[in-house]
């Protein structure tokens, strides 16, 4: 129930909330000429979706971190190698350490304890965490990663340190609003904007006639629009400018729009906005429902939580992704600091069932669209390389893959 989940994360605060204050402290306590290596640790450094706190690893000593925070944090605890305190109420943890013995507190330091203990290590006197690895015989695991590796098998250990994605990966955004609908922006600042991040393509992709709420474009409208992005592409140089709509699942599983409509559209992303209160089994077919409409590229936000301050809705999700693999439809991994849906380990799933899936800011303004690192960050908890995306290919291979994928 939603109270019940309010309950579990009210000591918790979503990643994207906590990144701010991770480098406001990284910022002050780069001014303190006695603390010489600043780094994130703990579960921000994992890339967890919700944080009990948040953990930094410096060279340096406490004496430095307390002059240097203390008009900035609550400190409630100094020991001889770690300052503990709050900030606005949410605790936060910085340990201290020289150079000799960095790499180890900060393997230690990052988790998961579980993680740790499997590694079964011996002695603490290393340069980089890769020689840690090194030492057992293990491929450098990244962050993200260290927490649900069995490592009891070495020979299938070695293989788990995939090529994860990374940002410099990126291409395209396919899941933006503007001003047409409930955006804050106009067509042509985002696309100025994902010009300015270095994309190839995007995709402008307002709302439904259904998302009323939301300033949905009638069918009228979206005729208009795609005019509109047509004018707006041929003038602009440099990155390829997409049309698209984020179309409302409507409650029996139909598309907002007729096919005829979605047919002159570039990228159509699906997306429940309403009905929540649906039971499993009818949420469920609704959403396959969606999906075997052979113009779905996308599902949006498959899950509709809200971090914080709502679960998702009830759907079975292995059942979502098994349509999702026999219809070649994509799976959105929403960068919303609020939505990161889908979550780590449905990502895993899909991976492992040969679902695509596509990382998108869902921006409402030129700044959201640096969220992508965000949903990165999911992605790579997820397991992901650059190949189960879609908006790594390039615009000629993503062409390709939508035909394929619309069966056209």
């Amino acid at each position: 129930s939603s109270l019940a989940y309010l309950e579990s994360v009210q000591n918790l605060k979503p990643l994207g909330d906590i990144e701010p204050l991770a480098d406001g402290l990284i910022d002050l306590l780069q001014t303190c000429s006695a603390i010489e290596r600043i780094e994130v640790t703990g579960e921000y450094r994992r890339g967890k979706e919700m944080l009990s706190r948040l953990d930094l690893l410096v060279v340096g000593n406490v004496e430095a971190v307390q002059q240097t925070l203390t008009d900035h944090i609550e400190i409630e605890i100094i020991t001889e190698a770690v300052v503990t305190g709050t900030v606005d109420r949410f605790p936060v943890h910085i340990y201290c350490t020289d150079h000799s013995m960095f790499a180890w507190d900060w393997l230690q330091t990052t988790g998961s304890l579980h993680h740790i203990e499997q590694l079964r290590l011996t002695q603490s006197s290393y340069r980089t965490e890769a020689d840690i690895y090194d030492s057992v015989d293990l491929p450098y695991i990244a962050p993200e990663l260290r927490r649900s590796i069995q490592l009891s098998d070495p020979i299938k250990a070695a293989k788990i340190s995939p090529n994860l994605v990374a940002i410099a990966d990126i291409l395209a955004d396919l899941h933006m609003h503007t001003n047409w609908s409930d955006g804050l922006n106009t067509v042509q600042e985002m696309v100025n904007g994902a010009k300015d991040l270095g994309y190839h393509y995007l995709a402008i992709t307002d709302h439904s006639r259904s998302s009323a709420i939301a300033n949905g474009l009638s069918e009228e409208r979206l005729k208009a629009q795609i005019e509109a992005v047509k004018v707006i592409a041929s003038k602009t140089e440099g990155i390829t400018v997409l049309t698209g709509s984020e179309v409302d699942i409507l409650k029996d599983g139909r598309l907002d729009f007729v096919d005829e409509l979605l047919a002159e559209l570039d990228v159509v992303i699906a997306s429940v906005h309403s009905g929540f209160e649906m039971n499993q089994a009818q949420m469920t077919k609704r959403i396959i429902r969606a999906i075997e409409n052979p113009f779905t590229m996308m599902v949006g936000h498959p899950t509709g939580r809200l971090l914080g301050s709502r679960p998702g809705y009830a759907v079975d999700l292995s059942a979502v992704i098994d349509a999702a693999a026999d219809h070649g439809v994509a799976l959105e991994i929403n960068a919303s600091p609020y939505r990161l849906d889908l979550e780590s380990d449905a990502v895993m799933e899909a991976k492992s069932k040969g679902v695509m899936l596509s990382v998108n800011t869902d921006a409402h303004a030129v700044s959201n669209l640096n969220q992508m690192p965000l949903g990165i960050t999911i992605a790579r908890r997820g397991w992901l390389e650059s190949a189960n995306l879609i908006n790594t290919l390039s615009l000629d291979d993503f062409r390709r893959w939508k035909n394929r994928c619309q069966k056209l």
